[in-house]
């Protein structure tokens, strides 16, 4: 075996953390489709994604969507568009958001 740096990677050197670091740009892509949709279609400030409207837009499964879930709302509750900590709320088949009215540019 080679003592050289190089041959000595392992995961905490990000090489082989591709899968994780593909898994969060992932989520982010789903959070901001929700984000910009949601406040571009809501008079309320209230807009419900189902689960099976989020596979169906992003070509994944509901496993995929399910091991994203938690990464999903940590960054759909970091937005400054979402309603607080309070904004997000998940049941068994959907993502209920809320989102501060002055980000919604619906026109009545």
């Amino acid at each position: 075996m080679r003592n050289d740096p190089i041959y000595n990677r392992g995961y905490d050197d990000g090489f082989a953390d591709g899968a994780n670091q593909f898994d969060t740009l992932f989520a982010e892509a789903i959070a901001n489709y929700m984000v910009v949709e949601g406040t571009g279609s809501t008079l309320s400030g209230n807009r419900i994604f189902d689960f099976d409207e989020i596979c169906e837009h992003f070509h994944i499964t509901m496993k995929q969507l399910e091991a994203l879930k938690d990464e999903i709302v940590a960054i759909l509750e970091s937005k400054p568009q979402v309603c607080d900590t309070d904004g997000v709320w998940i049941d068994e088949k959907s993502f209920n958001l809320m989102f501060f009215l002055n980000y919604c540019d619906v026109e009545e």
